[in-house]
């Protein structure tokens, strides 16, 4: 497992996770973390898949801002990021998996660059901002001291929430970001809506949703897959947001038939 920086053709430098042989998935991890995200998931994959999981924009050395590059941004730009890091590694096309804000992300990637996309797995996400704007927003009520109880309920079940080794998985995804960054990632998301052109994505794709999840409901899952013609729905019966950390076997199930 390679982990390096790739300077790409637009001044970003992003901190690329590749294996570097294989069938290549781009892993586009979610709001709150980064490249790392993956990383359990990367060394229990199947043999012959290459897996690629880099940092979004505002994580360092990315954020820091090439002459001509804005520090504002819409979903649609981390779109042409992801197209520009292929360029970089040299790939025509990618499988694609995204992880809640991964997964809109890569929504906007298959709508904007078509060919780049060979099929995609979208993972506890969204097509439109009002249900993960609506957790934050009742997040916003919880008082100070309980809000990591808060966050953990919104990505675990009590029993896994009560398991040392899952939570500290988890909280190791968290990564800090100042309040500005913070603001930027959410205010691409808020402007996220890619339900009317969904049926634009012609693609293998494969929708997996907790169904007990609070901060994007099950429902939204149901709507993607409603909306991209052929899309696969494969629920996850009482998982939350962090279905991943809870659910390996599962999910790593999932992703595997789909390569296949």
């Amino acid at each position: 497992m390679i982990d390096r920086i790739v300077p790409l053709a637009n001044g970003l430098k992003p901190r690329v996770i590749d294996t570097d042989a294989g069938e290549p998935l781009l892993m586009l991890h979610g709001a709150e973390s980064d490249r790392t995200q993956y990383v359990d998931l990367i060394r229990r994959l199947p043999p012959g898949v290459r897996a690629i999981s880099y940092d979004q924009r505002d994580l360092e050395p990315a954020t820091a801002a090439p002459e001509g590059v804005d520090l504002a941004y819409e979903m649609g730009d981390l779109a042409d990021d992801a197209a520009h890091l292929l360029d970089a590694l040299g790939l025509d096309a990618v499988h694609v998996v995204g992880t809640s804000f991964g997964g809109a992300l890569a929504q906007h990637l298959a709508l904007r660059h078509p060919h780049r996309v060979r099929s995609l797995i979208l993972v506890a996400t969204t097509a439109s901002p009002e249900p993960v704007l609506d957790y934050i927003e009742r997040s916003r009520a919880v008082p100070a001291g309980e809000r990591e109880r808060w966050a953990l309920s919104g990505a675990l079940s009590d029993s896994a929430a009560a398991e040392s080794e899952i939570v500290a998985a988890v909280r190791a995804t968290i990564v800090a970001r100042t309040p500005e960054q913070r603001a930027r990632r959410m205010g691409a998301l808020s402007a996220h809506d890619t339900l009317p052109a969904l049926s634009k994505i012609h693609v293998p794709t494969t929708v997996i949703h907790g169904t007990d999840d609070p901060v994007i409901p099950y429902s939204a899952g149901v709507e993607i897959a409603e909306a991209i013609p052929g899309a696969a729905l494969v629920p996850v019966p009482g998982a939350r947001h962090a279905l991943a950390f809870e659910y390996p076997d599962p999910v790593l199930g999932v992703i595997a038939a789909h390569l296949r």
